[in-house]
């Protein structure tokens, strides 16, 4: 059953039409809208009219011979939590995934599984290297304590470094085809370079209070 209520609109031989979807069953009675031809439906995406699940019933009907099925309409408005579902906001990377994670560097939103982990530090984003923060932390709920909060308890010189450490990973993995690990020649120096970034970071709360060993 569809909504009169909606408006559609589809791209026909480069032209965009206006519609409702009873105008489009009919249409595809007529065989002026071809299996191939881009609808949507309000701001959604465009798609093939055949890979609608609606309208392929026409298209079979005209294959096959048949009667098309009857169209129902309502005039009922969609529930809200259907339109709230359908203007979500989805991974950059796998467009039909709900984003979990947010870049506020590059300004792009990402699955549960796009940030990749370094050296357990954060999740860092998988296009730029800079620190992901979860949306249910951006809208409001406690981010859970932790020594280090975010990469802005870093000095700029340690998350400078590191961005670049991440994306050089990211680069030589994309070209590869391996996983974004630390090559194995070199985990010695990265598990100190984090070691020394956690030091850094902590700075005034370990060293502050310091006894001075030795004077002159």
């Amino acid at each position: 059953m569809e909504n009169t209520n909606e408006l559609w609109q589809a791209e026909v031989n480069g032209q965009i039409y206006e519609a409702s979807f009873e105008d489009l069953a009919q249409w595809i009675t007529e065989g002026a809208l071809l299996p191939q031809d881009k609808v949507r439906r309000g701001n959604l995406r465009w798609i093939e009219a055949q890979r609608v699940p609606t309208l392929y019933g026409y298209f079979n009907a005209e294959t096959l011979g048949v009667n098309p099925p009857v169209v129902r309409t309502t005039n009922a408005a969609p529930p809200k939590s259907d339109f709230t579902k359908l203007e979500g906001i989805n991974c950059v990377l796998h467009n039909e995934v709900e984003a979990v994670f947010y870049c506020e560097t590059c300004i792009n939103y990402f699955c549960r599984d796009c940030p990749k982990t370094a050296g357990g530090l954060a999740n860092c984003c998988p296009l730029c290297g800079a620190i992901c923060r979860s949306l249910q932390e951006q809208e409001g709920t406690p981010a859970q304590e932790t020594g280090v909060e975010s990469e802005q308890d870093f000095p700029p010189e340690i998350a400078h470094a590191a961005h670049q450490t991440v994306r050089t990973q990211y680069d030589s993995a994309t070209k590869s085809g391996t996983s974004l690990a630390p090559p194995k020649k070199g985990i010695g120096g990265f598990v100190f370079a984090v070691f020394l970034a956690f030091l850094l970071a902590a700075g005034r709360r370990v060293f502050v209070g310091f006894p001075v060993f030795f004077s002159t």
